[in-house]
């Protein structure tokens, strides 16, 4: 029961953060939305698989400042290789190894691959990652695995505080 409190906390919070409209009608419906969902997740029996990422909302802040800065850093990166006269784009296709173990991690890493401009995550094979990048720069950063190691973190976190 805690746990599906804790998750309408989040999905109400969330839905009055991203809203910016706070008049009495759309607080209740986004109440009502955010008490539906919880309790379809109680019926789908998802809160105990996913009770320990809730837990680690105080880290998540954290990842997402580093992902923002991440994705603004290459975007400068792919706006030179763009407005480059010679264009040097080279357009490559490589696995990148994951050492995630939850589901939550997998989506969490291909999504923030994604996010960053110039590369795309296109699908998930065993143990690795097939990622599509705009030039062999952005394909080797994503090798040096700095983004993989962050989604651990927050993966590990999780672990502990069970």
């Amino acid at each position: 029961m805690l746990h599906t409190i804790r998750l309408f906390i989040m999905l109400f919070g969330i839905w009055l953060a991203l809203s910016g409209h706070y008049t009495p009608l759309l607080i209740i419906a986004g109440g009502i939305c955010a008490l539906l969902c919880a309790l379809i997740s109680i019926r789908m029996d998802f809160i105990d698989q996913f009770h320990p990422f809730i837990k680690i909302s105080w880290k998540a802040p954290i990842y997402w400042l580093w992902l923002t800065i991440e994705i603004f850093k290459s975007g400068i990166n792919v706006s030179y290789l763009i407005l480059h006269p010679r264009m040097p784009i080279s357009p490559c296709v490589d696995k990148v190894y994951t050492k995630q173990k939850t589901e939550i991690g997998l989506v969490t890493y291909a999504n923030s691959i994604t996010l960053t401009p110039g590369t795309l995550t296109t699908s998930l094979k065993d143990n690795y990652f097939e990622i599509h990048a705009l030039s062999h720069t952005l394909m080797e950063d994503l090798k040096s695995d700095e983004m993989g190691n962050k989604v651990c973190e927050l993966e590990q976190n999780s672990r502990d505080e069970l």
